[in-house]
């Protein structure tokens, strides 16, 4: 099955995904990553200013006519939006989703459900025949699909759904498990259906431990990040970090050390393709 969604085809391969980040408005770098090489990009409204015209723009700027009808879809775009999980601001998954969207990266999730109110969000209705948690996403699919490449409406909604929980959907839901309460509750949180993975956050995470360096690699995070791999390999939920480089004069983790740990979806701070080649043939090289 040809993939629209570029993490989604590494994952269901079983092979590690890279991928790197995009500020929401910043057009310069939408283009240069979308004529990347890189499987996904994190495209950041939390941090940034919350601007859906904004979005729109980052979006199309991603695309290229030369690589538009290329599957997967380079730098498949997930959205960070801009509320806590805790906030349950469905509306705002329903219209990242609108536009064109092709996941959701969910921050400061803590407990099982808020998760499952993001899944709700996140899928349409299903119908007296469907099965599996209802959706509530409402319905004007046009613009999302005309960014997919797509004209068949039943096509849209059968695609436009999540992943794995449908196998056929191109959707993924992210959970940026970033502070203690959520590690502690890790094996709840992968527990419930229409999880896609899971994003390890240190950053924030550092910071409800007490930690006020923003030293993402502090060892006093070692234990609840292995924990958090643990269960996620445990549950089948893939597992990604946000931000990775080269260990020497960067306070990102090391690539390498992150392909060794376990990390199934790698994101670099900016995309460096000659890092990323490197990485990419360290991982086939474990896999063998």
């Amino acid at each position: 099955m040809a993939r629209i969604n570029g993490l989604i085809d590494k994952l269901a391969r079983k092979e590690i995904a890279f991928g790197t980040w995009v500020q929401s408005g910043d057009f310069a770098a939408a283009r240069a990553a979308g004529d990347s090489s890189a499987d996904f990009a994190f495209v950041d409204m939390e941090h940034t200013g919350f601007h859906f015209p904004d979005l729109g723009h980052t979006l199309q700027w991603m695309v290229s006519r030369r690589t538009a009808a290329q599957r997967p879809a380079p730098a498949t775009p997930i959205v960070r939006t801009p509320p806590n999980a805790s906030e349950r601001n469905q509306w705002m998954t329903k219209q990242t989703l609108d536009y064109g969207a092709m996941g959701i990266l969910l921050p400061q999730v803590m407990n099982a459900d808020d998760v499952a109110a993001a899944v709700e969000a996140a899928r349409y209705p299903l119908g007296p025949d469907g099965t599996g948690p209802q959706g509530v996403r409402g319905s004007l699919p046009f613009q999302a699909m005309r960014y997919w490449g797509m004209t068949s409406v039943p096509d849209y909604y059968e695609k436009a759904d999540l992943w794995p929980l449908n196998e056929h959907g191109e959707l993924l839901l992210l959970l940026l498990v970033e502070n203690v309460a959520a590690w502690e509750n890790i094996e709840e949180l992968v527990a419930v259906p229409g999880v896609g993975g899971v994003v390890w956050g240190a950053g924030d995470g550092a910071v409800s431990m007490g930690i006020r360096t923003f030293d993402i690699t502090d060892p006093r995070l070692t234990p609840y990040r292995r924990k958090v791999i643990a269960a996620c390999k445990a549950a089948g939920v893939a597992v990604g970090t946000p931000a990775a480089g080269v260990a020497v004069g960067s306070p990102a983790p090391d690539i390498y050390e992150a392909i060794d740990e376990g990390f199934d979806f790698i994101g670099l701070g900016s995309w460096d393709p000659d890092l990323a080649a490197k990485a990419r043939d360290y991982a086939a090289s474990k896999a063998k």
